[in-house]
């Protein structure tokens, strides 16, 4: 019996559409500019500069964050994302740049939504090799191909 490692399953012929997808999304996710509204940056990126401590001026803030009607996963995560790069900039391992705090979240985000797409194509396969007999897997992430790379999905 032959022996399998990690690298052939995972460089093997039948991945080449995920590769393709992980390509893409890089790319796209490189390439992207822009935003669908502008309360999608804002809301998020000057919560998570509050919660960082980079930017300690609460008075400005919008209602919405005293009125804590906005989720906060989202700006705990840049947050965490704006404390590791001043982390590294005190290190002198690096210099806290905006736009490459938006580009590493914007990859992010697209390689969670290729996860959880792949994650979704397994369940349906399972679903389909079982017969059918049980309930069809959960579809409330099958939107997710249409909200990826953008920072306001979840």
């Amino acid at each position: 019996m032959k022996e399998s490692s990690f690298s052939a399953k995972f460089f093997n012929a039948q991945n080449w559409p995920w590769w393709i997808a992980i390509f893409i999304h890089a790319l796209a996710a490189t390439l992207s500019i822009g935003y669908h509204h502008v309360d999608e940056n804002y809301q998020i990126l000057d919560f998570a500069s509050v919660l960082a401590g980079y930017n300690p001026r609460h008075i400005d803030l919008k209602w919405e964050f005293a009125a804590q009607i906005r989720p906060l996963f989202q700006p705990y995560l840049h947050a965490l994302l704006i404390r590791c790069a001043l982390l590294l900039q005190s290190w002198h391992i690096c210099y806290y740049n905006p736009f490459t705090l938006a580009w590493i979240t914007r990859e992010l985000y697209s390689f969670a939504n290729l996860f959880s797409l792949y994650c979704l194509i397994q369940s349906y396969k399972q679903w389909a090799l079982t017969g059918r007999s049980k309930e069809a897997p959960d579809e409330s992430l099958t939107d997710f191909p249409f909200n990826d790379r953008r920072i306001g999905w979840i």
